[in-house]
C-alpha cells in the first residue's frame, strides 16, 4: 500500500472529489463564496476564532515571490534546505510508529527509536 500511516481511511474505488472539479478563475470563485456568506463579503473573513490573519484565498501568484527566488530543495538559494533529500539518510526516512499509552512510556520509546536508527518517529495521538 505504501501507507506510512496505520490508521486511513479505506478507498472503496471512490474518485477523489477533486477529480470532477472544473478549473475556474478569482472573479468565479469570489462570486460563488459570496453567495455563501448570507451577506458577508469575503474580505470580513481575515482572522480565525484566536485572532490568526489568514487570507479567504491563497494563491501561487500571491507570495510575492517568483519560483526562482524560493527555489528548489538542494539548489541555490538553498531556502528550502541544502538537499533535496531534507537531511534524510541517503534520502530514506526510517520511521518508528510509537504506539505507548502515556507521555512518559511515548517519550522513552521515542528516544530508544531514535537511539536505535530510527530517522524519525510517528506518534499515535489516540494512544497517548
Amino acid at each position: 500500500m505504501g501507507l506510512t500511516y496505520h490508521l486511513f481511511m479505506p478507498d472503496h474505488g471512490v474518485p477523489p472529489p477533486t477529480d470532477e472539479v472544473e478549473l475556474t478563475d478569482s472573479a468565479v470563485w469570489r462570486d460563488l463564496a459570496m453567495e455563501s456568506l448570507n451577506g458577508d463579503t469575503v474580505e470580513s473573513l481575515t482572522s480565525t476564532v484566536d485572532g490568526i490573519p489568514v487570507r479567504v484565498l491563497y494563491r501561487s501568484d500571491d507570495s510575492g515571490m517568483v519560483k526562482s527566488e524560493v527555489g528548489i530543495p538542494g539548489a541555490s538559494p538553498y531556502t528550502r534546505g541544502g538537499s533535496a533529500a531534507a537531511g534524510l539518510a541517503g534520502g530514506w526516512d526510517v520511521r518508528a510508529l510509537v504506539l505507548d499509552a502515556g507521555a512518559t512510556a511515548a517519550n522513552t520509546s521515542v528516544l530508544d527509536e531514535l537511539g536505535s536508527g530510527s530517522t524519525s518517529v510517528l506518534l499515535d495521538p489516540v494512544a497517548i
